[in-house]
């Protein structure tokens, strides 16, 4: 009861804000303070107004927490005035229930929204319009994708059966953030090789598991909710793709005054180009319809 009395109470706060402050349209729990600026601008473009941001909550120990599973508390409460922005993790591809719009809860639908940034076609677009630079994100991406695609299928569905098998760790050391100026040429081939190697080798630990496994019904399954091989960058973990695509980007920017991270990267918002982002900008106009 006692933790119920905590969120109910920090939720009627934020529910009657506007009595506050009548030029907030309403209350937004994100996972962290970080989140703001991608989360604003969304919100912003599909359902313009003045929000305010709620980084940060208490715990039922009366302790200040961040992140999904804080902002999930809350779900009881919330409404039109105040609602809750998350990355979407593995949530979406796990099937995780009640997670829409019907519920106050917005979602990335990528891994989390650094990977929107690091969509291929907007973030080439981007590149090119900031100034030649020799280096095609789109062929970068393509191979990278086809890298992670199977083992990402088999992080999931060990995911899903509990199993414990594969794991978040196991994968993700196999991805790379940082790069050496040789594996960067021809278009990152040699960072798409280390990973591919790394994985490789990891499956290969885990060989008679990974033999049992229809990779053939895997991917047909999630095909079904809209994991592909040309997608799966935008659904592994979201600090691995954005720090290393940032960290390319440095190295490209390195000889002329252009800061990657600000003027390409994060720069412009991703056009509605892929479904990720349409499912997500779709949600946030009809937020709370049922």
């Amino acid at each position: 009861m006692e933790q119920t009395d905590n969120y109910k109470q920090q939720a009627q706060y934020w529910e009657n804000y506007r009595l506050i402050d009548r030029t907030v349209k309403a209350c937004v729990h994100l996972e962290d303070k970080n989140d703001t600026s991608f989360w604003d601008k969304l919100l912003q473009k599909y359902r313009p107004g003045k929000y305010h941001y709620i980084s940060y909550s208490f715990s039922k120990n009366n302790r200040r927490t961040t992140g999904c599973e804080q902002c999930l508390r809350f779900s009881p409460y919330l409404s039109d005035s105040f609602f809750v922005c998350i990355d979407s993790d593995y949530r979406h591809l796990l099937g995780q229930k009640n997670l829409d719009t019907s519920h106050y809860i917005l979602q990335t639908y990528t891994y989390s929204w650094e990977n929107h940034y690091c969509q291929a076609s907007n973030l080439q677009r981007r590149t090119n319009q900031a100034g030649a630079m020799e280096f095609d994100f789109n062929q970068f991406l393509k191979e990278y994708s086809k890298t992670v695609y199977e083992p990402l299928l088999i992080l999931i569905n060990s995911r899903k059966n509990n199993d414990g098998e594969i794991t978040d760790k196991d994968f993700n050391q196999c991805l790379i953030s940082q790069c050496t100026a040789k594996e960067m040429k021809n278009n990152g081939e040699g960072v798409v090789c280390k990973i591919d190697y790394n994985l490789k080798n990891l499956l290969a630990r885990h060989k008679s598991y990974v033999e049992e496994i229809d990779l053939s019904s895997l991917k047909a399954n999630y095909a079904g909710i809209g994991l592909y091989e040309s997608n799966a960058y935008l659904h592994i973990r979201g600090h691995n793709i954005f720090d290393l695509i940032a960290y390319i980007g440095k190295m490209l920017c390195k000889r002329s005054r252009i800061d990657f991270v600000e003027s390409v990267l994060t720069s412009h918002l991703p056009n509605e180009e892929y479904w990720e982002m349409e499912k997500l900008s779709e949600d946030i106009r009809h937020l709370g319809e049922h």
